[in-house]
């Protein structure tokens, strides 16, 4: 009984951890999203106030 209680927490200790990760990743991502969505108009600003032009590229 004992041996099935600790794989059974083994099991969802890793689960938890998978979740998290899976979490975590998603969070990176959406923040890669943010980041470049930010740093296109700051660019975009840029380049329409100063007639700069720069050679980025943010195609994903």
């Amino acid at each position: 009984m004992e041996a099935i209680e600790e794989t059974s927490w083994h099991e969802q200790k890793a689960h938890n951890g998978m979740q998290q990760k899976k979490i975590l990743l998603t969070e990176i991502k959406l923040f890669s999203k943010w980041l470049k969505a930010r740093a296109f108009f700051f660019f975009e600003r840029l380049t329409m106030t100063h007639m700069i032009i720069l050679p980025i590229s943010f195609a994903t």
